[in-house]
């Protein structure tokens, strides 16, 4: 049975520029997409950090993307973030079973194939869909600080006696989650099903655990915030719709290997190319 994998866009950076991963590691990887031993999910995230140089540097942007684009489905495009979770938590209100976490009939599938013929034409398309999406960025960043400004008042009781963070996730995982379906605004909707219940969908469970592991981090273990966290936890949330998550930032897979989930993994890519070989 084939099991679903979502990359960092570190991995796919270092495939194309192999570092660390060799063409006989490639050649692996390809052979086990064709024979379907594994489905590498894609997401505009991928794209958008890949684009990001696109103006500086058009070549090497669009040669990566072209790797991206062979070792995935262009067909299923993962939501983005901004979409992905809001339907989840739309749909435990509901009772309804949970939509797909793929985009349906999106421009943006249209204008990924302009990658396969690099021209100024297809790139100014490629550089629109980046920007069109800031106010997306923005509205995510703004939801995530909502959420751990309603957790603070827990936490800062904890503050200072370092729990084990299993004791930290149950102390404060349901006020986070509360907050994600406030703003959603199926706050009540939600109470009346349950917040537990909520917490064990999976797109939640990631976002919740994967906010509270870097807040711990910061406030127990000396860790540093960084520029990337925003884009990190992004990364965590769509992951939810895989088994598999491969990264080669190994504190962020740390951070996430604590958080209490079943039936998900989280790899770095050698360990992968090892069990698909």
């Amino acid at each position: 049975m084939s099991k679903t994998v979502y990359f960092d866009t570190n991995v796919f950076d270092h495939i194309h520029k192999q570092i660390g991963v060799s063409e006989d590691d490639l050649l692996a990887l390809r052979a086990a997409v064709k024979t379907g031993k594994i489905a590498i999910l894609l997401s505009i995230l991928n794209f958008e950090e890949t684009l990001s140089i696109l103006e500086s540097s058009p070549s090497l942007p669009v040669t990566e993307l072209q790797l991206i684009l062979e070792l995935t489905d262009g067909q299923n495009l993962l939501k983005p973030p901004e979409l992905l979770l809001p339907d989840d938590i739309h749909g435990y209100a509901k009772g309804e079973t949970l939509v797909s976490p793929f985009l349906v009939n999106s421009r943006i599938q249209t204008d990924i194939k302009a990658l396969l013929t690099p021209n100024q034409q297809n790139m100014t398309k490629l550089l629109a869909v980046v920007r069109e999406t800031q106010k997306q960025k923005e509205d995510f960043r703004t939801a995530m600080r909502e959420a751990q400004d309603k957790a603070a008042p827990d936490v800062r009781r904890i503050k200072g006696q370092q729990p084990h963070f299993d004791a930290y996730w149950a102390k404060c995982a349901e006020k986070f989650a509360e907050s994600l379906a406030e703003r959603a605004r199926v706050l009540e909707a939600c109470k009346e099903r349950g917040i537990k219940g909520l917490l064990e969908i999976r797109s939640v469970q990631l976002c919740v655990g994967a906010n509270l592991s870097l807040i711990y981090a910061q406030d127990f273990e000396g860790r540093t915030p960084k520029m990337g966290d925003s884009r990190d936890l992004k990364h965590a949330l769509l992951a939810s719709a895989a088994e598999i998550f491969v990264t080669r930032d190994k504190q962020f897979a740390r951070l996430l290997a604590r958080i209490p989930i079943k039936g998900f993994q989280m790899l770095d890519i050698n360990t992968l190319l090892q069990q698909v070989r």
